[in-house]
């Protein structure tokens, strides 16, 4: 699919700016290469969603020479938030460092030069494209990651994959919490419906 240029508020003021990619997987999208943070003291939300994979996958943000670790895949519960705190205005990049085989992979895919330019950080409006089961909470987009070389790799990019949020997100209800809410509320319709007729059969008494 073929990606135009993007401009999405990711947090506060913070802008993830996306360029063109074709996929060879129709479902996705080329995913931001840079996060812009408009101003000091703007901070970024990062929400882990889950992964499939058999590596040790960690997720990156890096300015400069400062790289700060976010998620690892193995190791993060599935709806963890990371919040980065204040941030000095400029340009950060997504960086995936692969433990397992040493490689680190750039959002930038231009950055890439090592693997082809190969796209590695992929993005969808759909979470069951990532073939990882139930959304474990609503976004408007989600983002995932491709582990392995532009050669040599299956392109289901659910290596490790996340979410960015001005405020955390809002989570699925599970359906036996669904219905006890359902039962709850249907309980206060009846008992308020009970009070009103007794309300009423006492002044037509009267």
């Amino acid at each position: 699919m073929q990606g135009s240029s993007l401009a999405r508020t990711a947090a506060l003021g913070a802008m993830l700016l996306a360029g063109s990619f074709s996929s060879a997987h129709a479902t996705f999208i080329q995913a931001p290469s840079t996060i812009t943070v408009g101003q000091t003291g703007d901070s970024v939300f990062f929400t882990f969603a889950g992964f499939s994979a058999d590596d040790t996958d960690q997720l990156r943000l890096v300015n400069g020479n400062t790289s700060v670790l976010i998620f690892t895949n193995q190791t993060t519960p599935v709806g963890t938030v990371f919040n980065t705190g204040p941030l000095a205005a400029g340009q950060y990049m997504l960086q995936l460092w692969n433990l397992s085989t040493g490689q680190i992979y750039s959002s930038n895919r231009f950055d890439n030069t090592h693997d082809g330019d190969f796209q590695h950080l992929m993005e969808t409006t759909n979470f069951a494209n990532f073939d990882l089961g139930a959304a474990p909470y609503v976004a408007p987009l989600y983002f995932g990651w491709e582990d392995e070389p532009g050669f040599d790799t299956d392109s289901d990019y659910n290596d490790l994959v996340f979410t960015v949020f001005v405020d955390p997100p809002v989570a699925v209800p599970e359906p036996s919490s669904l219905s006890l809410l359902l039962a709850t509320l249907a309980g206060l319709t009846f008992f308020a419906w009970r009070r009103r007729e007794r309300s009423g059969g006492a002044l037509r008494a009267a």
